[in-house]
């Protein structure tokens, strides 16, 4: 099976759903993954061979925090140009690629002027767009998004969205060509054996894990209040976006919470190993009402239990094996509760099994195959 994928991410950035779930496909198969410049990541203009997977940089409009280039790229005339660029960089370089591609997947909206050229060129491949997360929600997310968004659902032949959640943001007229296929976890990574960090032996028990991004849905407040509440020590793990430094600052000045920047996803059991309480402490927003966080399967494979706040309400259906915390006062309680009574290891890993990305990627694949053996019927 050959595929063009158009990605809102390198890569190499970090080991997200797109990643996972294409590393795993067959090695007979073929995918030219299509990504983003970037001002901070190498830019590759040639392709890097990844197993099956060979991935290219082509510079594309993208959502940016620059104030100057958000301005300039307000004008419709300048993304008129860039897209038309994009596209003919694609064209030299890669139209002979459409001729055997097999179907079209992207998630990365800003690309929808450059497929919508190849549907009218080829017809007869299918597009899929795999909706991720809600591109009009991202913090600095400009209105002209709404256009791209739209221009995308209109191309698509099929979405996939990984939770029931994430439909509240499509339009209701694209709802029937929704199909849902969950994020998850690479389950086996999580039961290797780990290595303490030095970073964590020097910090005491009990220990409330955070692992992920530090952007503008992190709740500052909720943690200062709890790490002060409590006397627990806290250990939030990630990079911190443009924004959020002061925030950060100030959580990072409390003597109980510490921070370490971005790691290698190789070395996230490492330091869940030691985790007491794994925390999902997210506010709730456009954003994170439609989320499904691949770190709920990560504490879970690693055995941990998990206290997060009501961020997505549909989220509910994991309630049994995750506490979640309307307010302040019962975040605070969940995580005493949690440390003093955990859920068992046991029973945290068994929902991880069951969203194990081995599984989840060949439900992608056959789900791409079922669409292929209806357009040769």
């Amino acid at each position: 099976m050959n595929i063009i994928w158009f990605s809102e991410i390198k890569w190499d950035y970090l080991k997200t759903r797109k990643q996972q779930i294409l590393s795993r496909f067959p090695e007979s198969s073929s995918i030219y993954f299509f990504e983003p410049i970037s001002k901070a990541l190498p830019n590759h203009y040639s392709s890097r061979n990844f197993d099956h997977v060979k991935a290219v940089t082509i510079p594309q409009i993208r959502t940016v925090s620059g104030v100057i280039i958000n301005l300039f790229l307000s004008f419709s005339f300048i993304r008129i140009i860039i897209n038309a660029l994009a596209g003919l960089w694609f064209k030299i370089y890669f139209s002979r690629k459409v001729d055997t591609t097999d179907i079209i997947i992207t998630s990365n909206v800003f690309w929808a002027k450059t497929i919508r050229r190849l549907k009218e060129n080829n017809p007869n491949i299918p597009i899929i767009y795999d909706c991720n997360d809600n591109p009009l929600a991202f913090p600095g997310s400009p209105e002209y998004t709404k256009y791209y968004f739209l221009e995308t659902l209109n191309l698509a032949d099929k979405i996939i969205i990984p939770h029931t959640s994430y439909i509240n943001f499509i339009p209701e007229n694209f709802r029937s060509e929704v199909g849902i296929i969950a994020n998850g976890v690479d389950y086996e990574l999580f039961q290797k054996s780990v290595i303490t960090p030095q970073t964590l032996k020097k910090i005491k028990k009990p220990i409330i894990m955070y692992i992920g991004a530090i952007s503008e849905w992190f709740n500052f407040q909720l943690i200062k209040a709890t790490a002060k509440k409590t006397g627990y020590n806290f250990l939030l793990v990630g990079p911190i976006s443009t924004g959020v430094e002061v925030k950060m600052s100030l959580l990072k000045s409390i003597e109980n919470i510490f921070h370490v920047p971005s790691i290698p996803h190789m070395e996230i059991p490492n330091y869940l190993s030691k985790a007491d309480v794994c925390i999902i402490p997210f506010i709730k927003n456009k954003l994170t009402e439609s989320v499904l966080p691949n770190k709920l399967f990560e504490y879970a494979a690693a055995g941990k239990t998990c206290v997060m706040t009501n961020f997505n309400p549909s989220l509910s259906e994991f309630s049994e094996y995750v506490s979640i915390a309307s307010d302040t006062d019962k975040f605070i309680v969940e995580i005493v509760n949690q440390v003093n009574k955990p859920r068992s290891s046991d029973f945290m890993k068994e929902l991880a099994k069951n969203y194990d990305w081995r599984i989840l990627s060949t439900t992608y694949y056959e789900f791409i195959n079922s669409i292929l053996k209806k357009n040769i019927l």
